[in-house]
Protein backbone atom coordinates (compact mmCIF):
# COMPACT_ATOMS: atom_id res chain seq x y z
CA UNK A 1 0.00 0.00 0.00
CA UNK A 2 1.67 3.07 -1.31
CA UNK A 3 1.92 6.23 1.87
CA UNK A 4 -1.27 8.79 1.35
CA UNK A 5 0.31 12.24 0.52
CA UNK A 6 0.14 13.61 3.35
CA UNK A 7 2.50 17.27 2.71
CA UNK A 8 -0.11 19.93 2.87
CA UNK A 9 -1.72 21.14 5.76
CA UNK A 10 -5.15 20.10 4.58
CA UNK A 11 -3.62 16.49 3.33
CA UNK A 12 -2.37 16.08 7.00
CA UNK A 13 -5.38 17.00 8.33
CA UNK A 14 -7.38 13.89 6.34
CA UNK A 15 -5.04 11.41 7.19
CA UNK A 16 -5.14 12.18 11.17
CA UNK A 17 -8.73 11.84 10.69
CA UNK A 18 -8.35 8.49 8.89
CA UNK A 19 -5.94 7.28 11.75
CA UNK A 20 -8.06 8.98 14.33
CA UNK A 21 -11.05 6.60 13.16
CA UNK A 22 -9.40 3.52 12.61
CA UNK A 23 -7.62 3.51 16.42
CA UNK A 24 -10.99 4.61 17.93
CA UNK A 25 -12.90 1.38 16.28
CA UNK A 26 -9.26 -0.33 17.72
CA UNK A 27 -9.81 0.60 21.00
CA UNK A 28 -13.97 0.42 20.84
CA UNK A 29 -13.86 -3.42 19.91
CA UNK A 30 -10.96 -4.10 22.21
CA UNK A 31 -8.14 -4.81 19.32
CA UNK A 32 -6.30 -2.64 21.01
CA UNK A 33 -7.08 -3.55 25.10
CA UNK A 34 -6.53 -1.31 28.14
CA UNK A 35 -2.79 -1.28 28.97
CA UNK A 36 -1.86 -2.01 25.44
CA UNK A 37 1.14 0.32 24.11
CA UNK A 38 1.79 1.63 21.01
CA UNK A 39 3.80 3.60 19.52
CA UNK A 40 3.61 6.33 16.54
CA UNK A 41 6.27 5.02 15.06
CA UNK A 42 4.66 1.32 14.94
CA UNK A 43 0.81 2.60 14.01
CA UNK A 44 2.21 4.82 11.26
CA UNK A 45 3.61 1.47 10.04
CA UNK A 46 0.86 -0.09 10.11
CA UNK A 47 -1.57 2.30 8.95
CA UNK A 48 1.01 4.11 6.49
CA UNK A 49 0.91 7.41 7.21
CA UNK A 50 3.44 9.92 8.65
CA UNK A 51 4.32 10.29 12.07
CA UNK A 52 2.92 14.18 12.57
CA UNK A 53 -0.41 12.67 11.71
CA UNK A 54 -0.24 9.81 14.39
CA UNK A 55 1.07 12.02 16.59
CA UNK A 56 -2.59 14.45 16.41
CA UNK A 57 -4.51 10.93 15.95
CA UNK A 58 -2.57 10.07 19.71
CA UNK A 59 -3.63 13.33 20.88
CA UNK A 60 -7.09 13.82 19.90
CA UNK A 61 -7.57 10.03 21.53
CA UNK A 62 -5.50 11.08 24.61
CA UNK A 63 -7.77 14.33 25.28
CA UNK A 64 -10.89 11.35 25.48
CA UNK A 65 -9.25 9.81 27.64
CA UNK A 66 -8.47 6.57 25.65
CA UNK A 67 -4.79 6.75 25.55
CA UNK A 68 -2.07 7.93 27.96
CA UNK A 69 0.62 9.59 26.38
CA UNK A 70 3.94 9.79 28.68
CA UNK A 71 6.74 11.36 26.91
CA UNK A 72 9.89 9.26 26.22
CA UNK A 73 7.78 6.29 26.98
CA UNK A 74 4.94 3.87 25.27
CA UNK A 75 2.16 5.61 25.06
CA UNK A 76 -0.54 2.82 26.94
CA UNK A 77 -4.04 2.55 26.44
CA UNK A 78 -6.14 3.78 29.24
CA UNK A 79 -8.18 1.11 31.38
CA UNK A 80 -11.38 1.26 31.43
CA UNK A 81 -12.98 3.60 33.88
CA UNK A 82 -16.18 3.31 36.00
CA UNK A 83 -15.96 7.44 35.98
CA UNK A 84 -15.99 7.66 32.39
CA UNK A 85 -18.45 5.14 31.59
CA UNK A 86 -20.59 7.40 33.97
CA UNK A 87 -19.92 10.91 31.74
CA UNK A 88 -20.32 9.15 28.72
CA UNK A 89 -23.47 7.41 29.39
CA UNK A 90 -25.56 10.76 30.96
CA UNK A 91 -24.17 12.65 28.03
CA UNK A 92 -25.36 10.11 25.77
CA UNK A 93 -29.05 9.70 27.11
CA UNK A 94 -29.43 13.28 27.72
CA UNK A 95 -28.58 13.47 24.05
CA UNK A 96 -30.75 10.93 22.85
CA UNK A 97 -33.76 11.38 24.76
CA UNK A 98 -33.91 14.59 23.45
CA UNK A 99 -34.01 13.25 19.93
CA UNK A 100 -36.31 10.48 20.10
CA UNK A 101 -38.82 12.92 20.90
CA UNK A 102 -38.09 14.92 17.98
CA UNK A 103 -38.67 11.68 16.35
CA UNK A 104 -41.95 10.88 17.82
CA UNK A 105 -42.82 13.52 15.57
CA UNK A 106 -40.94 13.40 12.28
CA UNK A 107 -40.76 9.83 11.37
CA UNK A 108 -42.61 8.54 8.55
CA UNK A 109 -43.51 6.01 7.13
CA UNK A 110 -40.14 5.01 5.18
CA UNK A 111 -37.87 5.85 8.05
CA UNK A 112 -39.41 3.43 10.02
CA UNK A 113 -39.21 0.86 7.17
CA UNK A 114 -35.87 1.36 7.50
CA UNK A 115 -35.50 0.97 11.21
CA UNK A 116 -37.26 -2.27 10.53
CA UNK A 117 -34.75 -3.43 8.05
CA UNK A 118 -31.87 -2.78 10.38
CA UNK A 119 -33.61 -4.03 13.39
CA UNK A 120 -34.03 -7.52 11.16
CA UNK A 121 -30.78 -7.23 10.16
CA UNK A 122 -29.27 -7.34 14.00
CA UNK A 123 -31.22 -10.46 14.50
CA UNK A 124 -29.50 -11.97 11.87
CA UNK A 125 -26.25 -10.88 14.02
CA UNK A 126 -27.59 -12.56 16.79
CA UNK A 127 -28.41 -15.39 15.22
CA UNK A 128 -25.30 -15.80 13.95
CA UNK A 129 -24.08 -14.73 17.15
CA UNK A 130 -21.29 -12.14 14.95
CA UNK A 131 -21.03 -9.39 18.42
CA UNK A 132 -19.03 -7.01 15.59
CA UNK A 133 -21.69 -6.89 13.16
CA UNK A 134 -24.34 -6.55 16.04
CA UNK A 135 -22.32 -3.56 17.09
CA UNK A 136 -22.21 -2.03 13.61
CA UNK A 137 -25.23 -2.26 13.30
CA UNK A 138 -26.49 -0.95 16.86
CA UNK A 139 -24.74 2.03 16.03
CA UNK A 140 -26.09 2.68 12.38
CA UNK A 141 -29.73 2.51 14.44
CA UNK A 142 -29.10 5.37 16.46
CA UNK A 143 -27.15 7.35 14.59
CA UNK A 144 -30.19 7.11 11.71
CA UNK A 145 -32.51 8.12 14.27
CA UNK A 146 -30.57 11.34 14.48
CA UNK A 147 -29.99 11.90 10.86
CA UNK A 148 -33.77 11.50 10.77
CA UNK A 149 -34.44 13.99 12.58
CA UNK A 150 -31.82 16.56 11.02
CA UNK A 151 -29.61 16.06 14.07
CA UNK A 152 -26.37 13.99 12.80
CA UNK A 153 -24.38 16.54 15.22
CA UNK A 154 -26.14 14.78 18.45
CA UNK A 155 -24.87 11.62 17.24
CA UNK A 156 -21.28 13.23 16.39
CA UNK A 157 -21.64 14.25 20.13
CA UNK A 158 -22.28 10.88 21.29
CA UNK A 159 -19.59 9.40 18.59
CA UNK A 160 -16.76 11.65 20.11
CA UNK A 161 -17.43 10.19 23.65
CA UNK A 162 -18.94 6.34 23.44
CA UNK A 163 -16.12 4.45 23.28
CA UNK A 164 -16.12 4.41 26.99
CA UNK A 165 -19.08 2.46 27.27
CA UNK A 166 -18.24 0.91 24.04
CA UNK A 167 -15.64 -1.03 25.49
CA UNK A 168 -17.86 -2.54 28.14
CA UNK A 169 -20.63 -3.02 25.79
CA UNK A 170 -18.11 -5.18 23.42
CA UNK A 171 -17.54 -7.61 26.38
CA UNK A 172 -21.32 -8.08 27.31
CA UNK A 173 -22.73 -8.33 23.83
CA UNK A 174 -21.60 -12.05 24.04
CA UNK A 175 -24.87 -12.48 25.80
CA UNK A 176 -26.56 -8.94 25.87
CA UNK A 177 -27.20 -8.90 22.56
CA UNK A 178 -30.40 -10.45 22.30
CA UNK A 179 -31.77 -7.88 25.00
CA UNK A 180 -30.78 -5.35 23.10
CA UNK A 181 -32.51 -6.48 19.92
CA UNK A 182 -35.84 -6.76 21.91
CA UNK A 183 -35.65 -3.71 23.24
CA UNK A 184 -34.90 -2.14 19.83
CA UNK A 185 -37.60 -4.20 17.97
CA UNK A 186 -40.34 -2.53 20.78
CA UNK A 187 -38.72 1.01 20.35
CA UNK A 188 -39.04 1.51 16.48
CA UNK A 189 -42.71 0.56 16.89
CA UNK A 190 -43.12 3.05 19.64
CA UNK A 191 -41.91 6.12 17.33
CA UNK A 192 -45.08 5.31 14.96
CA UNK A 193 -47.67 4.65 18.12
CA UNK A 194 -46.34 7.76 19.74
CA UNK A 195 -45.49 5.55 22.37
CA UNK A 196 -41.59 6.13 22.70
CA UNK A 197 -40.65 5.63 26.29
CA UNK A 198 -36.54 6.76 26.41
CA UNK A 199 -35.93 4.17 29.30
CA UNK A 200 -36.95 1.37 26.74
CA UNK A 201 -35.21 2.46 23.85
CA UNK A 202 -31.77 3.31 25.92
CA UNK A 203 -31.37 0.08 27.69
CA UNK A 204 -29.62 -1.90 25.07
CA UNK A 205 -27.46 0.70 24.14
CA UNK A 206 -24.99 1.35 26.97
Amino acid sequence: MSRPDDGGQSGRGAIADQVFETLHAMLQDLDLPPGAKISEADIGRQLNASRQSVRDAFYRLSRLGFLEIRPQKATVVSQISAKDIRAARFLRTAIEVEVARVACGVLGADQLALLQALVDQQQTAVDAADKARFHRLDDQFHRSICEFCGLSEAWERISDNKAHTDRVRFISLKTGSQVALDDHQRSWMRFGRGMWRPRRMLSGCI
